[in-house]
């Protein structure tokens, strides 16, 4: 069976290749904030406890999430000015504090829509898994990935685990790459399962 490609490099994106430019502003500013500005991810069965957020744009919310997204961008500044852009749906960090595990799950984007991560905290055994890719998370460590897929977060750590979480737009020249570089991925794989065939 062939595995659709899932993880992508931030490189082949124009609004994450700025975005990653700002990791020591995401993380300074996440690191700034108190744990109690940090919202419980209102969702309950898609995780078992320790899901906080802090978002600063959701085109979509969840019912009956409340977030006042006007004090958030007061808060962090500087990360609100790089979001600050037509393409992105949804930016906010993201925490994991220890013992947390988002289920395997899938989202449901519109067609042009990505996923970006960006590490900013995290002190070991924390990650993520998207159709059998490891990401490890680390602070500043990035990628681009397809959120359609199936996927699932968890920090067995001793400290809480923070990224920077963005769904953006793609362009028509980059759902062109997108494209290309899923069908690369399956040229690989089938050449690899014909090699190991013979």
């Amino acid at each position: 069976m062939i595995r659709q490609r899932a993880v992508f490099p931030t490189a082949s994106f124009e609004l994450p290749r700025k975005l990653a430019t700002g990791y020591q502003t995401f993380r300074r500013e996440a690191a700034a904030l108190a744990a109690e500005e940090f919202l419980p991810w209102p969702e309950t069965a898609a995780y078992n406890h320790g899901w906080q957020v802090f978002p600063f744009v959701m085109l979509t919310m969840p019912s009956g999430f409340q977030v006042d997204f006007a004090r958030h961008r007061q808060r962090c500044p500087e990360s609100w000015r790089l979001l600050r852009d037509p393409r992105v749906l949804v930016a906010g960090f993201s925490r994991l504090l220890p013992g947390c595990h988002i289920y395997p799950h899938s989202d449901h984007p519109a067609f042009d829509v990505l996923r970006f991560h960006i590490g900013l905290s995290n002190a070991g055994n924390a990650g993520m898994r998207c159709v059998g890719a490891t990401l490890e998370q680390r602070p500043g460590q990035h990628y681009v990935f397809d959120s359609n897929l199936e996927h699932e977060a968890g920090n067995m750590g001793r400290q809480h685990r923070d990224v920077l979480l963005v769904d953006f737009r793609l362009n028509e020249q980059e759902l062109e790459e997108l494209e290309r570089l899923r069908a690369e991925a399956v040229d690989d794989e089938r050449s690899s399962t014909a090699t190991v065939r013979s």
